[in-house]
């Protein structure tokens, strides 16, 4: 049985710090990135409704840069 997440781009409150935001499962799960200087991504916090708010260590890594960039690319995309 395959899933279908249904991503989003949202916003959060200036007290939830990140540099992009997306939401899945009907806003049942928000995800929080982060960009590096080198332009490489990574997520920085993950929250399950009901279950709680998870801050992921900058040391679990980031994306490839081609990876990073596909990201971006696809974030910053305005749909026809």
């Amino acid at each position: 049985m395959e899933q279908d997440f249904h991503f989003f781009k949202t916003k959060m409150p200036a007290s939830r710090k990140a540099e992009y935001y997306l939401g899945c499962l009907e806003g049942a799960v928000f995800i929080d990135f982060n960009q590096a200087r080198e332009g490489l991504i990574s997520m920085c916090r993950i929250t399950f409704d009901g279950y709680g708010c998870y801050e992921i260590p900058t040391q679990a890594g980031y994306l490839n840069a081609e990876m990073s960039k596909t990201f971006i690319e696809e974030f910053t995309n305005e749909p026809d």
